[in-house]
């Protein structure tokens, strides 16, 4: 066994490392996204309310919600791998840290959500396939929501859930 150590990040050749350049130029470019995403908790709160009030606003809903999904995740991956890139590196580990709060705030302001579509009655929601066929897109995702009704929280308990 020889004794080998370990290159830094700087040694390393570039071939050999991440190309994270799919997900951001550069880390400009990521705290950008990052400032963007402080958007995010006011967007979500402006569909409290409304989830039941049309299949036009249920849509709308699940389309924000696959944006939010879609960026965070690229968010927190750069994030994640910039941090493991080198843990001693302590400007990306507060990018990690900026990533995983960005997921907290977004987590506690989505958490209306579900007691908010667990109430549309049932003929609603049906009515609602109809009058938006695009719904039909997200019926798993809502049958998935609804069949945990026994086991959800009010809306108070599942924000405290998520903090």
């Amino acid at each position: 066994m020889t004794n080998q150590s370990i290159p830094k990040r700087s040694e390393v050749p570039e071939e050999m490392t991440w190309n994270l350049k799919d997900m951001f130029e550069s880390d400009q470019a990521w705290m950008a996204e990052y400032e963007a995403m402080k958007e995010f908790p006011a967007k979500i709160a402006a569909f409290q309310g409304t989830l039941a009030r049309s299949a036009q606003d249920l849509l709308a809903w699940f389309r924000l919600q696959d944006e939010i999904e879609l960026r965070l995740s690229v968010l927190m991956g750069y994030a994640s791998c910039k941090g493991d890139e080198d843990t001693g590196n302590s400007f990306y580990q507060d990018m990690r840290g900026k990533a995983t709060g960005t997921w907290v705030n977004i987590s506690g302001a989505l958490s209306f959500a579900t007691p908010e579509i667990m109430a549309i009655d049932e003929k609603v929601l049906d009515s609602f396939y109809k009058d938006e066929p695009e719904l039909e897109t997200y019926r798993r995702s809502l049958y998935q929501i609804r069949r945990r009704a026994a086991h959800i929280l009010s809306d108070e308990g599942e924000k405290l859930t998520t903090q």
